[in-house]
């Protein structure tokens, strides 16, 4: 995620011009065209969310692993669980191929390395939640484990 909000995530080049913008500018962006509800959405389901679910979840394994017990646990799973409909690289993904699919046909795109690491963090985070079910998070609350 980091490297994903870090560089560019795409360029356009059109009749000599071209524009590039990263994952962080895409909500202003979307809010200086009168999107913002939009942009909102794309910020807190795409970055935000993710980003604090991955935090939680981090907070509630590491002192699981290494003490056995942790007492913040459950909050950290109840976080989890709250953040996990809200979620939507996945989405965002399929989303932005079938824009990418449209635009092709008008205008060069250039993949930045944001795009790839963000596709590498859509496939990391679709794994991670497959593993994080809901049974399994409140098994390892339960058993701390």
């Amino acid at each position: 995620m980091v490297l994903a909000v870090s560089f560019p995530f795409l360029a356009i080049e059109t009749q000599g011009l071209s524009h590039s913008i990263s994952l962080m500018e895409s909500p202003l962006a979307l809010y200086e065209q009168g999107y913002g509800m939009i942009g909102f959405i794309v910020l807190a389901c795409v970055i935000v969310l993710p980003s604090l679910f991955l935090l939680n979840l981090l907070a509630m394994m590491l002192p699981l692993l290494i003490f056995g017990n942790n007492r913040l646990s459950i909050l950290h799973a109840k976080v989890i669980d709250a953040l996990r409909p809200w979620i939507m690289a996945d989405v965002f993904v399929l989303a932005v191929l079938v824009a990418l699919i449209k635009l092709i046909e008008s205008a060069n795109v250039i993949l930045g390395a944001a795009f790839w690491a963000y596709i590498a963090f859509s496939i990391a985070f679709v794994m991670t939640t497959t593993i994080v079910t809901k049974r399994q998070l409140w098994y390892w609350v339960e058993h701390g484990k």
